[in-house]
C-alpha cells in the first residue's frame, strides 16, 4: 500500500529510544511508512533496530556511513521518502495516537502545506502526561515568516516556533528545491521552516497537543555559549540564503534575532566565569566540618 504519510527519524546511538517513536508512528491509523537513518552511530544501533524490523515492510533502516547530524541525516530521509507528507519525529519522542489523522484532516481542509500541532513536555513519551509546550488558542492560526522571527507575534508559550515538528507537503519542498542545510547543526528546523515560509507554504499551527516532547533543554540557552553562537551562525544564514526575496522589515527581523542571540553568547561567555570564580570563593569560605 502506498504511504499517505513518510515519518522521518533521525537516530543517533538511539536503539534503546527509537523503538517506542517507531512504534508509535506504526500505529496511527493512516497509511505510514517509517525512514530511521541511523546517523553513522559507532555502536550496534544499527544491527539492533535493523534486526527488530527486518520483515516488517512499512519501517526502513538506513544507515550512514558517515556522520553528518541531523541535517543530512533528515535529507536522507526525505530524497527516500514515498509519502505524500513528510512528518519528522526525534528518536526520542512519541506520537499520540490518531495524531497524523488529526493532521491530515486539518491539512485537507485548510489545503495547507505545512501543519504542526501543539506538543506535551512529557517525562516519558509512552504516557501523554506533562504540560503543554505552546500556547492555546481557537481555531487554526496562520504560521508565517513574521511569527516564526519573532515570538512576540505568536501567543506565548514554553517554547519557540522552531521546535514545532510539521508535517509538510512532499510535493511542496520538492518544487521548491528545500531541504536541510548540512552546514547547521543547531537550529536546522527553525531554517528550514523559514525557507518554507519564504517559499510561500500555507501553514498552520493547531494548539491540541498530540506531540510527545520528551523533557529535556528547551532552549539554546540551555547548552551555553557554544549553542548561542551556533544559533546566531544560523540566523546570519538565514539572511544570507533568503535575505533578497524578502521585505526589508523581514530581514532587519532575521538580522535582530541574530543580534539578541549573539549579546546572549557574549553575556554568557563574559558571566560564567565570574560565576564559577565566585562558587569557588564561596566554597573556600565555608568552614570545615570539625571531626568528633
Amino acid at each position: 500500500m502506498q504511504p499517505e504519510v513518510s515519518v522521518i527519524i533521525c537516530a543517533y546511538k538511539a536503539a534503546d529510544l527509537a523503538p517506542l517513536a517507531i512504534e508509535s508512528a506504526l500505529t496511527q491509523d493512516v497509511p505510514v511508512e517509517v525512514l530511521v537513518i541511523d546517523d553513522a552511530s559507532p555502536d550496534d544501533s544499527l544491527a539492533q533496530l535493523t534486526a527488530r524490523y527486518d520483515g516488517d515492510s512499512r519501517v526502513r533502516i538506513i544507515g550512514r556511513s558517515r556522520n553528518g547530524g541531523p541535517s543530512a541525516a533528515r535529507n536522507d530521509g526525505l530524497d527516500a521518502a514515498r509519502g505524500t507528507w513528510i512528518a519528522l519525529l526525534d528518536a526520542d519522542d512519541a506520537f499520540s495516537p490518531g495524531r497524523l489523522a488529526y493532521l491530515l484532516k486539518a491539512a485537507k481542509s485548510l489545503d495547507a502545506d505545512f501543519v504542526a500541532d501543539n506538543q506535551r513536555l512529557v517525562l516519558d513519551p509512552a504516557t501523554d502526561e506533562g504540560e503543554i509546550a505552546f500556547a492555546e488558542a481557537e481555531g487554526p492560526i496562520l504560521l508565517n515568516l513574521d511569527g516564526l522571527l519573532d515570538d512576540r507575534r505568536f501567543p506565548a508559550g514554553r517554547l519557540s516556533l522552531g521546535y514545532l515538528k510539521p508535517m509538510i507537503r512532499r510535493s511542496f519542498l520538492d518544487d521548491n528545491g528545500l531541504r536541510y542545510d548540512t552546514d547547521m547543526r543547531m537550529a536546522e528546523d527553525f531554517d528550514l521552516y523559514a525557507r518554507c515560509f519564504a517559499a510561500g507554504a500555507k501553514a498552520y499551527y493547531l494548539s491540541e497537543p498530540f506531540y510527545r516532547y520528551r523533557r529535556g533543554h528547551v532552549s539554546a540557552t540551555a547548552g551555553g555559549a557554544r549553542n548561542l553562537h551556533l544559533v546566531a551562525s544560523a540566523m546570519d544564514r538565514l539572511h544570507e540564503t533568503i535575505g533578497d526575496s524578502v521585505s526589508p522589515d523581514l530581514r532587519r527581523a532575521i538580522q535582530a534575532r541574530a543580534g539578541r542571540f549573539r549579546r546572549a553568547y557574549w553575556r554568557t561567555r563574559l558571566l560564567s566565569p565570574l560565576s564559577r570564580l565566585l562558587k569557588g570563593s564561596r566554597t573556600a569560605q565555608s568552614p570545615h566540618q570539625q571531626q568528633p
